[in-house]
């Protein structure tokens, strides 16, 4: 990512991350690479400028350095990155954020366009078995109005699963309300 003039602006705010290993809450620095400003911890710094090719006949810093299962893990997390189009991906409905839950949902579904949300797994399975109910596509390529229509129907199945997630939370609400009501008349009638 990279960084326009950094020079008057070197503020670092308390929920940034270190921008290889996604770390939050540790101490972290502007890095100057290839060009780019870079937000690293110290461990990813030392990494990337030992192995940076400038740094290529000098000895690697003394340290701690990635072992394979952790570079593994990384690769896999910048896969899963890449493949849901964000940096901090979350679920559209329920706000999961481990991203090997996550997944992206074609809206419209597949046949009808490549508009997508990222979403975990159930509440994929509970987008995608709305999506069944759909009529099917009537020709090939779908006609404009038959992909718009899909995404209508899309969208009202993601605002029907969100409805039901904010009634939920209003019943569970409405429960905590009632439970502190009985505490505080119990309170006034004992006083």
């Amino acid at each position: 990512m990279s960084k326009p003039n950094r020079k008057h602006d070197r503020s670092i705010t308390h929920d940034a991350t270190c921008m290889r290993c996604r770390r939050a809450g540790i101490a972290l620095r502007w890095c100057r690479l290839t060009g780019m400003s870079l937000l690293l911890c110290a461990d990813c710094s030392k990494t990337m400028l030992a192995t940076s090719p400038v740094n290529k006949n000098r000895r690697p810093p003394a340290g701690p350095t990635m072992t394979d299962a952790e570079m593994q893990f990384e690769t896999f997390r910048e896969r899963a990155f890449e493949r849901l189009g964000a940096d901090e991906p979350q679920c559209a409905c329920c706000l999961e954020t481990d991203e090997c839950c996550l997944e992206a949902h074609h809206l419209e579904g597949e046949d009808f366009g490549e508009t997508l949300i990222n979403v975990c797994r159930n509440c994929h399975r509970k987008l995608s078995r709305a999506q069944r109910g759909h009529p099917a596509k009537f020709g090939e390529p779908p006609m404009t109005l038959e992909t718009i229509a899909h995404l209508l129907l899309g969208i009202a199945d993601y605002f029907r699963l969100i409805a039901a997630k904010l009634a939920d939370a209003g019943h569970y609400l409405l429960e905590l309300a009632r439970e502190q009501s009985a505490k505080r008349k119990s309170r006034a009638a004992h006083a």
